[in-house]
């Protein structure tokens, strides 16, 4: 991925949407100054066209430039943000350091309206850093600092966010220096890690550490700011906290409506038990989360790294390595469903996944789901028999077992004998999940695929959602003639029957569901019995609303592997109109959606035929216009 000269440090990794990655790093190849540098890998693991093979160097300016933070804009490019020296205080004159950003598109070139080494979110006098990023929606994008330019007033460092548009500029009602999110006493600021979040409507989840409570670790705050630069409803200025006395180490979008914030208590300078609490966009905290969030790891001799990321159905997904009486210093996972209580085959105080008694430190170096409520789980193998230090990883499923095919103790991510310093790992968006390490002769990167699913007869073409009820409708050849069961869950309930689907003709079975509840999302699924034996479809997941509000929610799945499915909701009878463009702004599809009144809505593609790539999905009625992106991958 980048051989010698490059000189790396520190890799950064963002999905690309279609199944390969973005990677940025230090590098100090070309002076003792370090600086910026990128690369983009497909799905088949070559270097993207534009790319050079050793990378694009993002930024040349004087002095020091460090990465601190990567985010796809949604739209096939990448955003990156760092850490810049050249306005550093010197004696005599200066600024201090501040924070940039660049915007690439797919084939490496500067996206129109970016200055050549980037742009400034801030230029307010003294130090900004910690610098994290989250994508708007509509291919810009937020960046989220720590900022001391009130160093010498009692709030000393404080939380500052900017929105920068796709074009480059600042999105309206934000500040040119950027929108201060708390002025409370004291020192706030961001995380050492990827800690902005993106709300699903075009606006930013906030979170940042506050040490004014008196608590020994300190709290964890968030807010809500929206696209132009106001505060959420339920939300404010200087936030409110949302894990108590602990210190935060992860955060992660829950995939139904809200985030999860992972904090640990400290001891003797060391990390000891592990929390995780869910809190809903809305600024209430979801139920049966305490304010000290849910104990993942109690009575901890010790824990290194840990790491959340979302079911994608208001569950946690959770690793990290450490100890406890009785137990060996290993590698474990857990998972709680959206309510808190421990997820259905998976061990009180975590799994372990790693070697017990091995010769060797193995330290969690990443978590990422799979997509259907498993998760990838990656560690560091480091032991004096093991010159290269191999990088490990394993599969678990949704229901706390090893994924089929994947051996007790995990796998080698790659059997390269240059060794496999800092390895990192992100979700690749289709299943599967992409390992980037540093070894001796340079950056490699590894693509996991994801096991292949039993294909199944039928498939989900149409769901409707109203307050009062859903209807959905499976097809598939012959699907008339079946006897199939549908099946309910959500993030707070394990699957059930709930009846037997209706024959709509000789190739659709239909079920009309009135006993769910409204504002809450639900998950179904038909299960029959063909001549291969039991068949289970994919899980289908509705959000019921509790009143029709106008929404566009894009490709189902996202990327979509085959012919996309839009889901949508119309708030009233008026015309309405459904637009698909591909990324040079052509209009691919137009469907006038205004008769299928109002309600929850999902439309499969069939007559489309788009073919692989991004696309801008619009929803067009008399009273307002909204766009999502979504992305084919075949």
């Amino acid at each position: 991925m980048c051989a010698p000269p490059c000189r790396p440090g520190g890799p950064l990794l963002a999905a690309d949407g279609q199944g390969g990655v973005f990677i940025c790093w230090e590098d100090s190849r070309n002076n003792t100054d370090s600086n910026v540098y990128a690369q983009h890998l497909t799905s088949e693991g070559s270097i993207a066209p534009g790319w050079p093979a050793d990378g694009i160097s993002v930024v040349a300016e004087i002095r020091s430039q460090t990465p601190l933070a990567i985010e796809p804009d949604g739209l096939g490019g990448v955003y990156i943000a760092w850490y810049d020296d050249r306005q550093l205080v010197l004696p005599g004159g200066g600024t201090s350091r501040d924070i940039y950003v660049q915007h690439l598109l797919a084939d490496g070139s500067i996206a129109p309206g970016w200055a050549v080494n980037g742009l400034a979110a801030s230029r307010a006098p003294d130090e900004q850093a910690r610098a994290t990023l989250a994508t708007d929606g509509v291919g810009g994008v937020y960046v989220l600092w720590v900022d001391w330019r009130n160093r010498l007033a009692p709030n000393t460092a404080d939380p500052y966010a900017q929105h920068f548009r796709y074009d480059g500029t600042l999105a309206p009602g934000w500040p040119a220096d950027g929108l201060s999110l708390t002025s409370a006493p004291g020192g706030q600021g961001t995380l050492f890690f990827r800690c902005a979040l993106p709300d699903g409507e075009g606006g930013l989840i906030a979170p940042f550490g506050d040490g004014n409570s008196g608590n020994p670790n300190g709290d964890m705050f968030a807010t809500r700011v929206r696209p132009d630069g106001t505060f959420a409803p339920g939300w404010s200025h200087g936030g409110q906290a949302v894990l108590e006395n602990r210190a935060g180490r992860s955060v992660a979008i829950d995939g139904a409506g809200g985030f999860l914030t992972l904090g640990v208590t400290i001891r003797d300078f060391f990390d000891r038990e592990i929390y995780v609490r869910r809190f809903l966009f809305d600024g209430t905290a979801a139920a049966g989360w305490p304010p000290g969030g849910v104990a993942m790891f109690p009575v901890a001799l010790g824990t290194g790294r840990s790491f959340v990321e979302g079911d994608g159905s208001g569950g946690a997904l959770v690793a990290w390595d450490g100890s406890q009486p009785g137990r060996p210093y290993g590698v474990f996972a857990t998972k709680r469903l959206g309510d808190g209580t421990l997820a259905p085959g998976w061990t009180t105080d975590g799994t372990l996944l790693s070697e017990p008694g091995a010769r060797a430190n193995q330290f969690a170096a990443g978590l990422a789901g799979d997509g259907a409520g498993g998760a990838y789980v990656l560690w560091e193998y480091s032991a004096w028999d093991f010159f290269d230090n191999p990088a490990f990883i394993q599969h678990v499923t949704a229901s706390g077992s090893l994924a089929a095919g994947w051996p007790e103790f995990g796998r080698r991510v790659s059997t390269n004998p240059n060794g496999h310093q800092e390895p990192i790992m992100v979700s690749d968006g289709m299943g599967g999940a992409i390992v980037v390490w540093h070894g001796l002769a340079g950056y490699f990167a590894q693509r996991i695929y994801a096991d292949s699913p039993t294909a199944a007869l039928l498939a989900l073409a149409q769901a409707e959602a109203s307050a009062e009820r859903v209807r959905l409708v499976w097809q598939g050849v012959g699907a008339g003639a079946l006897d199939a069961m549908v099946e309910r869950h959500t993030a707070a309930s394990a699957w059930e029957a709930i009846g037997r689907a209706v024959r709509e003709h000789a190739d659709a079975l239909s079920y009309e569901d009135r006993a769910m509840m409204p504002g809450t999302r639900h998950a179904y699924r038909l299960r029959y019995a063909d001549a291969h034996g039991e068949q289970v479809t994919e899980p289908a997941w509705v959000s019921v609303p509790a009143r029709l509000e106008l929404s566009l929610e894009g490709f189902r799945p996202n990327p979509s592997p085959a012919t996309p499915m839009v889901a949508f909701t119309l708030a009233a009878a008026e015309a309405a109109r459904l637009e698909v463009f591909d990324v040079a702004g052509r209009r691919v599809m137009v469907r006038e959606v205004g008769g299928l009144g109002p309600g929850r809505h999902a439309l499969r593609l069939d007559d489309a035929r788009l073919s692989a790539g991004v696309y801008v999905v619009r929803l067009v009625t008399t009273s307002r216009t909204l766009l999502t992106r979504g992305v084919v991958a075949r």
